[in-house]
């Protein structure tokens, strides 16, 4: 009987021990899926390099044209 009491005690601790666990991992998993989150978005903004090489083309075409008309 007393064997069966501490076993009882013992699989109650790990209990606790496991939904202690069970709630970090939970947590942790909860902030990553915002920070993942975050990042798709702030992905979505970036800035790629072909538009950035067509925004400089259309500048330089546009520096040219106005050059070209002070000549």
């Amino acid at each position: 009987m007393l064997a069966q009491n501490r076993q009882t005690d013992r699989d109650h601790i790990q209990g606790n021990k496991d939904r202690e666990q069970d709630e970090r991992n939970m947590a942790v998993t909860e902030y990553l899926t915002r920070e993942l989150a975050t990042l798709r978005t702030a992905l979505g903004q970036v800035t790629t390099k072909d538009f950035l090489r067509k925004e400089i083309s259309d500048a330089i075409g546009e520096i040219v044209k106005k050059l070209n008309k002070k000549a």
